[in-house]
């Protein structure tokens, strides 16, 4: 029932479900006076915020926790992250457009689910697609931009659309790690499109991470959902390279193989190099019904190991 504009805002209170804490928001907008968002996470292990405003969340301040927590942001009117977006003390970070998020013991339904109808859950979230679930959308295909931001997690970022889309423009996510392995980073939705000046980095210190884009590799997780259109347009970065003793990590550029109005252009560099001190090179799939794959860069070679994979899936191939 609380209003903040100007200032540092702070958000407590909730309904709690096992390790679990949810909110629901009317507008959650940080531009204008806002200087930053703090949520007080209560030692809980996820922390849900939803927001029921049809035109979406505006985020261009720091969002942090009171202590680390994975943060469900659910905005089924769209996200939009500006200059000066950043979230701290968020291990595993998902930001989606989804508005249903199921656990075990139930669906928690953004517009519908009461105060004291989580109050049985436990445990985690089902993961990715599996979880997350777009409800009724009707005509709206929401949308998630990312612009000019920098953002870093230390485990997992997952963005999701479910049929609507991601564009990511002159922006660096990164869950890479300089004391071990790479973490997981993630795009999800109908339309993706990842523009010159971005940056996807899971590098590691140990094991190089896994960069997801469109899909999974040879569409092997169902907790994946498939884009039926990727784009990475020259200029653009993926990097799951190991920096020091490790195998180099995992790239998928993905479109669904089986949507023939679809298709995936990779025009940007893939890296999944081995550690400078030992490693072997990793892997990158580039795949879709139309693939057009002319990367400015691809690299899974190592040093002291034995050389990467590149895989090719389209649904024809002409060389």
């Amino acid at each position: 029932g609380g209003r903040c504009s100007s200032g540092v805002c702070r958000i407590d209170g909730g309904s709690a479900g096992g390790g679990n804490r949810f909110h629901r928001l009317s507008e959650f907008d940080t531009r204008g006076a806002i200087q930053e968002v703090l949520i007080d996470s209560d030692g809980v292990r996820n922390l849900v915020l939803g927001v029921t405003a049809a035109d979406g969340s505006f985020i261009d301040k720091s969002v942090s926790l009171s202590s680390p927590a994975h943060l469900f942001v659910l905005s089924p009117g769209g996200i939009q992250l500006m200059p000066g977006a950043s979230f701290q003390q968020i291990p595993q970070l998902t930001l989606s457009t989804a508005s249903q998020l199921r656990f075990s013991g139930g669906v928690f339904d953004l517009f519908s689910t009461p105060a004291t109808g989580v109050a049985g859950w436990g445990g985690d979230p089902l993961p990715g697609a599996l979880g997350l679930l777009p409800g009724a959308m009707g005509e709206k295909r929401p949308w998630i931009r990312m612009d000019g931001i920098s953002i870093d997690v230390d485990e997992a970022l997952l963005v999701d659309a479910p049929g609507g889309r991601i564009d990511v423009e002159g922006s660096r996510l990164s869950v890479s790690n300089a004391a071990g392995d790479g973490g997981t980073l993630t795009l999800t939705g109908e339309l993706i499109r990842v523009r010159e000046g971005t940056e996807l980095l899971a590098t590691g210190s140990g094991k190089g991470g896994l960069v997801q884009v469109g899909g999974s590799w040879q569409n092997t997780d169902a907790s994946v959902r498939q884009a039926s259109q990727t784009w990475m347009q020259a200029g653009s970065l993926v990097d799951a390279s190991s920096t020091g003793n490790g195998a180099g990590g995992t790239v998928v550029i993905w479109s669904d193989l089986n949507n023939f109005d679809g298709g995936t252009v990779v025009e940007g560099s893939l890296l999944a190099r081995g550690g400078p001190l030992g490693g072997d090179g990793g892997r990158i799939e580039t795949s879709g019904p139309y693939l057009m794959a002319m990367p400015q860069l691809l690299d899974v070679s190592s040093v002291e190991g034995k050389l990467g994979d590149w895989l090719l899936d389209p649904f024809n191939l002409t060389i």
